[in-house]
């Protein structure tokens, strides 16, 4: 177990184990930004069969867990501009290379409530443990700018990557998710579109659900309708389509960056 404390906030990093899965992934998803993005039970539980040392749950000071951490390895030769952002929409097998020459941190739940409070330093600390321990080249991270949805939501010409890119006067991103990632040793480096490709069959929910659970609880106000009759637009910037074809399937779809560590 890896304890990190700054500015009162305690945050225990603990490895996942199968037993407890489907317990975090529900009091976490309970309380996060972007709930459809908290891998589920049978998520976790593939991911700990192929790289268990990986996977992670983030505790709080009164041991509640309150984000969930996954790690993958890739072979990576430091060429930015052949990163690919198809890693999350890969099958567990081929994102995964056993011998890799480079750690990438790809899911990093946002609890509500936490911006601010040293999380993102936690993250990146235990990246830096893992990395070690692996004996990496390189530490890479995909990360979601959830802030990004409100902005367009306020002015619908804002582009992701010239947002995610703005300073707010310090250098750093103008998104506090973002920044404090930046303040905390990671450098923003290159746009992942479309990294994020995940169906409601895959979450285990179906079409009302997402409905009922998201859209009708879920900052409502955010939603709204997409470029066609059968997309909406996530508070987070994402998008859900919606399957005709495959009903009763629907798609969601998300924009992230590239960090790295080093």
């Amino acid at each position: 177990m890896k304890e990190f404390k700054k500015q009162n906030h305690i945050y225990k990093t603990e490895a996942l184990l199968n037993q407890t899965t489907g317990l975090v992934c529900e009091k976490i998803a309970s309380n996060s930004e972007t709930p459809w993005l908290v891998p589920t039970a049978n998520m976790l539980k593939k991911w700990l069969s192929i790289f268990p040392s990986g996977q992670f749950v983030i505790n709080d000071e009164f041991g509640e867990p309150v984000s969930i951490q996954m790690f993958t390895k890739i072979n990576w030769d430091g060429d930015i501009q052949k990163l690919s952002a198809d890693i999350k929409a890969k099958g567990i097998k081929e994102a995964f290379v056993p011998d890799g020459n480079t750690l990438v941190m790809w899911v990093e739940t946002n609890p509500l409530g936490y911006i601010g409070t040293d999380l993102q330093l936690a993250f990146v600390n235990n990246a830096k443990y893992l990395g070690q321990k692996e004996g990496v080249e390189h530490i890479l991270c995909l990360l979601k700018p959830s802030e990004y949805g409100i902005q367009k939501a306020k002015n619908p010409d804002v582009k992701f990557w010239e947002y995610c890119q703005k300073n707010s006067g310090e250098g750093l991103s103008p998104t506090e998710w973002l920044s404090d990632f930046e303040e905390s040793g990671i450098k923003i480096i290159k746009p992942a579109y479309k990294a994020c490709q995940i169906d409601n069959i895959t979450l285990g929910i179906s079409l009302n659900e997402i409905y009922e659970k998201y859209i009708n609880s879920y900052k409502p106000e955010l939603w709204g309708k997409g470029d066609d009759l059968l997309s909406l637009t996530t508070p987070d910037g994402g998008v859900w389509y919606l399957d005709p074809d495959h009903e009763p399937k629907a798609v969601y779809v998300g924009d992230y960056v590239w960090g790295m560590i080093f």
